[in-house]
């Protein structure tokens, strides 16, 4: 056999290398290869320092229930926005909620059908969270100002009583709650 014919490829070698390289590349644009590409070839772009990853297409919100209300709760009375949040949903309640929670049936048709009715409840409520959330901030008390949980959840330590609030939104009934 001559030294040209060893060194040509067989149509099953090239065809085999052929499909790797297609997995190879359609691995990498899966992994964000285009996003990496258009980043080094733009003109005066710096390096990056991050890891470049895909982003999703969507946000997944949780569902509306006492205690998703809580972890958000939990998550924001601390932050410099907490103030403007509660102000979002004393305006917007429809709005503050579909914005951050997947809402039931029953629930968005209580927003549409029955919220007004009730508002004046619903607007105490978060009146009440705000107060106690900002007496705990400004006697800058340890632990948290209070809970969001389903009725009767409760549990404060010995030698204190818990006082709540109660709401009811149309699928379940929560109360904010205290340790005093």
């Amino acid at each position: 056999m001559s030294e040209l014919n060893r060194r040509l490829m067989t149509r099953k070698e090239f065809l085999l290398d052929a499909a790797k390289g297609a997995l190879t590349m359609k691995c990498l644009t899966l992994a964000g290869a285009e996003r990496a590409w258009a980043h080094a070839t733009a003109e005066s772009s710096p390096v990056p320092t991050t890891q470049l990853t895909r982003e999703p297409r969507y946000s997944v919100k949780p569902l509306l229930t006492a205690e998703n209300l809580n972890r958000f709760y939990q998550s924001n009375w601390k932050s410099p926005g907490f103030a403007k949040l509660a102000a979002e949903a004393r305006s917007d309640l429809a709005a503050f909620l579909d914005r951050h929670f997947t809402l039931t049936r029953e629930q968005s048709a209580y927003l549409k059908d029955r919220y007004k009715a009730d508002r004046n409840q619903i607007d105490s409520f978060i009146d009440g969270i705000v107060q106690q959330t900002r007496k705990h901030v400004e006697s800058k008390a340890a632990g948290s100002p209070g809970t969001i949980t389903p009725v009767g959840k409760m549990d404060c330590p010995e030698g204190s009583s818990s006082k709540c609030l109660r709401v009811s939104l149309v699928s379940f009934e929560v109360e904010y709650c205290w340790c005093g």
